[in-house]
């Protein structure tokens, strides 16, 4: 999965629930804080500052399970999201690049009418075979690419982190098992 907003939709969480009512744990008041510590049990001086409390009370606090992650693990499967900003691991990318070129070379009044409809007709020309092949450029793309050079955490590293490797993905290539007409729309 990329790492689009609605993919990480976070779970029912009920600590958040049961102790902090509405808010996060950064808003939560004293209370709420305390509450919630010293269920936990953790031993706490009788004086502390909402903002140690805070501290304290963030050092114990799991993130929310993702829903995307429940409901794939109730089928058997584990997400992986993958960097952020590479569409290289994303076939669906590869197929709207071959649909929007299709639209860009086949235009003739650039009506939106028009467009509409050689973007369903760009549609109709994806066949499981150009699917098949796009998959299986990413799989060799990603069999290419050294995790190394990656942080483990994609959600804290900008796209200019990344060192790109040289791209071994055509989806135009010829050596693939089916023809390039296909990509002649």
């Amino acid at each position: 999965m990329d790492n689009a907003p609605y993919h990480k939709v976070k779970d029912t969480d009920p600590v958040r629930e049961m102790y902090f009512k509405g808010r996060t744990i950064s808003t939560a008041l004293k209370q709420q804080l305390l509450d919630y510590l010293t269920d936990l049990g953790v031993n706490l001086p009788t004086k502390k500052l909402k903002s140690e409390l805070l501290q304290l009370a963030k050092s114990y606090y799991g993130q929310p399970p993702l829903k995307i992650n429940a409901i794939a693990q109730s089928y058997g499967h584990e997400v992986l999201f993958t960097p952020p900003y590479w569409p290289e691991f994303q076939p669906i990318e590869e197929i709207w690049g071959l649909i929007k070129n299709f639209v860009a070379n086949n235009r003739h009044d650039f009506s939106m009418r028009e467009a509409m409809q050689l973007v369903i007709l760009g549609h109709q020309c994806i066949t499981p075979q150009v699917w098949n092949r796009t998959i299986n450029n990413i799989q060799k793309y990603e069999d290419n690419f050294s995790w190394a050079n990656v942080a483990p955490n994609f959600d804290t590293i900008e796209a200019n982190d990344f060192e790109e490797p040289d791209k071994i993905i055509d989806i135009d290539d010829s050596s693939s098992e089916s023809s390039d007409e296909e990509f002649e729309f």
